[in-house]
């Protein structure tokens, strides 16, 4: 008898768990959250083949060697992988959306009773009946696949058709600019409030970010990233009257992106949540390999969240905050490249770029160092590489000619320590201007009302394009009544991929964002329809945002 028919139902069953944990199981998480995803699965397939390859030598190699003391050593596999299946699929836990926020391991523990019985009966059941199983062993491998696969084949081809192709950014030319450039350098979640505390401990900034003014009275529109990208780079505010997809389609043309090139400038996008990636010169159909990788790795690392038993859980959580592809790496990444920096046009340039900044989890310190440390320092992490990037440009002799904005998209829900107001915490976006020809001995201090939706007209308005975007330039003498407004909601990450966003609460405010009395609620935005403050009782939540 050859080795393949003597070693026939280790090898099946070893087929069946490596295509299982490395494919299988992140199938079925992609088709789980088929609106949400940003990559497409087939760009991801030929790593987890890869994967599933790799496994299913190791693992075919152990049944082998341990079949010779252990005979239902594969039955003891497929058990385990039943198990598997069953944790995943039947007994979940709540762990919240994965942003880097503590998540309360010791309340799942009163019912861990539940998965160990589960597991427990089916142990029992394959020992039980291990002779007859194992006699069918290649008949039940074969059910498993099929039981395995056929929920996602279902979703893929119900919802398949419906989901858009996928665009990706080419990042190759990063730091490749102009002679001539305006420069979007946006920050998550950077809150204004944070700036002042970091220019106190680390001094050298006040240098670094001399030639600019510091808008300490700016403010965003929303509470994320969803529709505030949409607001800074049109100066429109979406108010949940149409649906987001639709609302997107339909300002495309408007953007101040699309606008700069039509007047003949190369328009670059680098940021991990590609809006309009269509306009960019930089956009791609296809992921390149290396992304390929890490996207597929950290597919099987989420696909083990999900299937591992609870005491395993915290360590493909910590896998998914601080491995290879961690949350922060693309600040270390920007920061390591700089080096690239080269002058490679005279063509006006505009060149977006979105780092996580200070987003949840805190990882990074000052000096991009691995330090689980506080919001401070996280915020002053994101800070390094844009000061190296300001050394590169002045180097190259193009800072001058630049125009240089450094914002955040919008605030940061409340963080002990710098704010006590909700409503300025969240409204109050870091921002810094610094238009071409500008210089100063030192840096300068706005007090000027301005919004993140100010920032069309004032590009438009620098640049001399002929473009007409709503607001006021960050530049003018814009009145101190202004009356300037902000949308408050409760995201989820499902919001990513939901026709509208959750309930908007509109806030107008006349005065500086740091008074609750230049606060004033208006009412809330639903889906397609408005209910003014004075019909609704949302007293106990619009307190609690204006610190009342």
């Amino acid at each position: 008898m050859g080795f393949f028919a003597r070693n026939a139902k280790h090898l099946w069953v070893s087929f069946l768990f490596s295509i299982s944990v490395f494919l299988l199981f992140p199938l079925s998480v992609y088709t789980q959250n088929i609106d949400i995803n940003s990559f497409s699965f087939e760009d991801i397939l030929l790593p987890l083949f890869l994967f599933s390859a790799i496994g299913f030598t190791i693992t075919s190699f152990l049944v082998i060697l341990l079949s010779k003391r252990l005979k239902f050593v594969s039955l003891l596999l497929t058990a385990l992988l039943v198990c598997l299946w069953v944790q995943g699929n039947f007994i979940k836990y709540d762990l919240g959306p994965l942003d880097g926020k503590e998540i309360p391991w010791g309340s799942f523990y009163s019912r861990i009773w539940i998965e160990i019985l589960v597991w427990a009966a089916i142990f029992s059941l394959f020992i039980i009946f291990r002779k007859k199983l194992l006699k069918n062993i290649r008949s039940i491998a074969i059910l498993l696949f099929i039981l395995f696969l056929a929920p996602s084949v279902f979703t893929l081809i119900k919802e398949g058709r419906n989901i858009p192709e996928k665009v990706y950014l080419d990042y190759s030319g990063e730091f490749h600019f102009s002679e001539q450039n305006v420069i979007l350098i946006i920050l998550d979640n950077f809150k204004t409030d944070v700036f002042k505390p970091i220019l106190e401990k680390y001094p050298e900034y006040q240098d670094v970010f001399k030639d600019f003014i510091y808008y300490d009275d700016a403010i965003g529109g929303y509470s994320t990233t969803l529709p505030s990208i949409p607001l800074l780079l049109t100066g429109k505010y979406y108010q949940n009257t149409v649906p987001m997809n639709e609302y997107l389609a339909s300002i495309e043309d408007l953007t101040i992106p699309s606008q700069l090139k039509k007047h003949g400038y190369a328009i670059e996008s680098y940021a991990y949540v590609p809006f309009f990636s269509s306009l960019y010169d930089n956009h791609t159909n296809s992921m390149l390999f290396k992304d390929q990788l890490s996207t597929a790795t950290r597919q099987v690392v989420v696909s083990g969240i999900r299937y591992s038993p609870l005491p395993l859980k915290p360590l493909f959580v910590a896998r998914y905050y601080y491995g290879t592809d961690y949350v922060h790496k693309d600040i270390v990444t920007f920061n390591a490249r700089i080096n690239e920096f080269e002058v490679t046009t005279n063509k006006p340039m505009f060149k977006m770029i979105h780092l996580s900044g200070a987003h949840y989890p805190y990882q990074l310190d000052s000096a991009l160092n691995w330090n689980n440390s506080s919001y401070l320092e996280q915020a002053a992490s994101s800070l390094l590489p844009v000061k190296n990037l300001l050394n590169e440009l002045k180097k190259a002799g193009v800072y001058d000619n630049s125009m240089i904005l450094i914002m955040s998209d919008h605030g940061g829900f409340f963080v002990q320590g710098y704010s006590s107001f909700p409503l300025e915490s969240q409204s109050q976006p870091l921002l810094l201007a610094k238009a071409a020809g500008q210089g100063s001995e030192q840096m300068q201090i706005s007090h000027s009302p301005v919004t993140l939706g100010d920032i069309p007209k004032t590009i438009a308005i620098e640049t001399g394009i002929d473009a007409n975007y709503p607001g006021y330039s960050i530049y003018d003498k814009i009145p101190d009544n202004r009356i300037r407004y902000f949308y408050y909601y409760a995201w989820d990450q499902e919001n990513w991929s939901t026709k509208y966003m959750p309930t908007l609460y509109e806030f107008k405010l006349a005065g500086p964002a740091r008074l609750m009395s230049s606060w004033e609620y208006v009412g809330q935005y639903g889906e397609g329809h408005f209910i003014d403050a004075a019909t609704q009782n949302e007293s106990d939540l619009i307190d609690l945002l204006m610190a009342k």
